[in-house]
């Protein structure tokens, strides 16, 4: 069947153009490419997606709504997958920095996933941080540090880059009346992992390999925010019958005053007691060619989750 398309009239300059970004204050200008692609899906029957899914699952497993709001798709999906459960965490909250971290807050969570009945603690570690401000991000790094007795798996990091993005360029199947895409859309834009299998659904466009400095009983991880980043949105419905029909296809791009970040990795060690361990988690801004830090506090844990 030939399909119609509806195309967004605002949005007719060819993906992948250079754009100018004087309206907003910048004087640069920036390249939009898409950087990550994903589906989603509508069931008519009222089966949850996917993603639904993985939020429920999380919900149950004792994480926040903050966390589960603040958290990209991909690093969901990845505690998901492990059957991570929430144990602890410690953070900067929304609102509490100052100065030159206004709009800035963060979180390092503890997630449990030991098997006990071998002895063997297991600990994902998950910082997750917001900016809620228009400001250009040069070279920053984060970083955890834990307890010595544990040990890394330098293969198990992921880093997210996600958040808020505006429609630039949107198509729409008329054959069955879709509904408009949304102006606004929060979605993932890129991802990174020292294990490729670890990503789901390989939605990837353009990647670069992942380099992590592993110190004895810390990780740092090194990144910038690229503005020309977009994410690329099929939407699909799934009807009674289970047939998949195309409903149209968005493009988003990344919100420079308020995107997120999430960086795992995973700790263990054998243990036959259930002491109580500790990590911090610290993130680096560049200003001028210095760092500044930012502590989120000490997270105190047990090394097993008492029943």
């Amino acid at each position: 069947m030939k399909h119609k398309w509806k195309r967004a009239a605002a949005c007719a300059l060819a993906i992948g153009m250079l754009f100018s970004l004087s309206a907003c204050g910048k004087d640069a200008a920036i390249e939009k490419t898409v950087t990550y692609r994903l589906s989603r899906y509508r069931h008519e029957d009222g089966e949850l997606s996917k993603e639904q899914a993985v939020d429920a699952y999380l919900r149950e497993a004792g994480y926040s709504e903050l966390f589960i709001g603040n958290t990209g798709a991909e690093t969901k999906y990845f505690l998901y997958q492990k059957k991570a459960v929430f144990q602890r965490s410690t953070g900067v909250p929304v609102g509490a920095a100052d100065g030159e971290w206004s709009g800035f807050s963060a979180d390092l969570v503890v997630s449990d996933a030991s098997m006990p009945e071998s002895g063997i603690s297991v600990k994902w570690l998950t910082v997750n941080w917001r900016w809620q401000a228009d400001r250009f991000a040069e070279e920053e790094k984060i970083s955890i540090e834990w307890d010595e007795s544990y040990a890394a798996l330098s293969n198990s990091a992921l880093f997210e880059l996600h958040g808020s993005g505006h429609l630039e360029h949107a198509e729409q199947n008329l054959d069955y009346n879709a509904p408009e895409l949304p102006l606004d859309q929060t979605g993932t834009y890129f991802v990174a992992s020292t294990d490729p299998a670890a990503i789901d659904r390989q939605p990837l466009v353009y990647s670069e390999p992942m380099h992590i400095d592993m110190g004895e009983n810390s990780v740092t991880y090194t990144f910038s925010v690229d503005f020309g980043s977009m994410f690329e949105m099929e939407y699909y419905l799934i009807d009674k019958e289970g047939e998949k029909i195309y409903g149209g296809r968005g493009y988003y791009l990344i919100d420079s005053s308020d995107y997120r970040g999430s960086f795992t990795i995973c700790i263990a060690k054998f243990s036959e007691i259930n002491n109580y361990r500790s990590a911090v988690a610290r993130y680096y801004k560049q200003d001028d060619g210095a760092y500044a830090e930012k502590i989120g506090g000490i997270c105190d844990f047990r090394e097993y989750i008492e029943e």
